[in-house]
């Protein structure tokens, strides 16, 4: 029954909140020498770069940061049984935990210098997901207790959580021009047009989160209050299958200038480099599906058994969802 029971208490998870951050190519993306990277951060850096032309036919950035797992040591990873805990620390110090996971895949693209003049196309699919707020407790239990979470899952609760994960695509076409080129002054200015593609979103809004589990010899049951989330998600996902056309859902503009000092006429040979941009002003619409609702807790205690079918494998989601509370369609 516990085995079975910590399934449904993982599905919980999901009232938990995303928030996202992040930035990709830290290195490159400021380089005069990789200008398709440059060109996402600060438009207006394509004149300023070294490089004549550059082609990109694949690559990729990912990521991830927490603030509640170190690295200890890396020994464990080697071991041909693979152990969490041989290079994982756990931040314990009261506070809730966050973690955000971005990832960037860049397709096709090529940027071109001539004279005073710049011009470039790409494409990338780009992932942005967190989570803020994971209750401390849980988290360590989830983390050191999972072949038996129910019982050492202690009652917790959230005020308020809320949750994202967003994937779309891009095609961008680049121009920007050298508007000052002096002796030791230089000022360029480009602008980005990109078209958007939705490729999948979810968002969840959860409030008064609160969880609780009592046991006896026969059964364990657990209540979870009146909890409430709001789960969106996008119309490519429906009746448990992900479907995507690749159309237009957006549109967004990248605009920037860009000063170079440089004390001699050198190529490359600058002192001070300041940068304005305005990135990703525009709109991606979104489309909710059938599978969006409004939840709420019936505040009752629910045995464990009936969340279970005749074979003892745990009910679909979404009927466990009806045992413990109510679902109402949101469109």
């Amino acid at each position: 029954m516990r085995g079975k029971i910590r399934n449904i208490l993982s599905l919980l998870i999901i009232a938990l909140p995303f928030f996202a951050k992040g930035q990709s190519y830290l290195g490159p993306h400021l380089s005069q020498y990789d200008p398709l990277k440059a060109v996402y951060f600060n438009p207006a850096a394509l004149p300023n770069s070294d490089m004549r032309w550059q082609v990109n036919i694949l690559s990729t950035d990912v990521s991830i940061g927490n603030d509640f797992l170190r690295l200890s040591s890396l020994k464990g990873i080697f071991k041909k049984e693979f152990d969490p805990y041989d290079f994982f620390k756990v931040n314990m110090n009261g506070q809730d935990k966050n973690m955000y996971i971005h990832s960037d895949i860049r397709g096709p693209g090529f940027m071109i210098n001539f004279g005073k003049n710049s011009f470039a196309f790409g494409t990338r699919i780009k992932e942005v997901s967190s989570v803020n707020d994971f209750d401390e407790d849980f988290a360590y239990s989830l983390f050191h207790h999972y072949n038996d979470l129910i019982s050492y899952l202690p009652a917790f609760q959230n005020e308020h959580a809320s949750a994202a994960v967003n994937a779309y695509a891009e095609y961008s076409i680049t121009y920007a021009r050298k508007i000052i080129k002096g002796d030791k002054h230089e000022l360029s200015a480009g602008v980005n047009f990109k078209v958007l593609d939705k490729i999948f979103y979810a968002s969840l809004d959860a409030r008064n989160i609160r969880f609780n589990k009592f046991e006896n010899l026969l059964d364990t049951a657990v209540n979870v209050h009146q909890s409430e989330f709001d789960l969106l998600i996008s119309n490519d996902y429906e009746e448990g299958k992900f479907e995507h056309d690749w159309r237009f859902d957006g549109w967004a503009i990248d605009a920037g200038i860009e000063y170079l000092f440089k004390p001699s006429a050198l190529a490359g040979d600058y002192r001070l480099k300041i940068g304005v941009a305005l990135n990703d002003f525009g709109m991606l619409r979104q489309e909710y599906g059938t599978e969006s609702f409004h939840f709420i807790g019936n505040n009752q205690s629910v045995s464990g058994r009936s969340l279970l079918d005749e074979n003892g494998d745990i009910n679909p989601f979404q009927q466990v969802l009806d045992s413990i509370g109510s679902r109402t369609p949101v469109t």
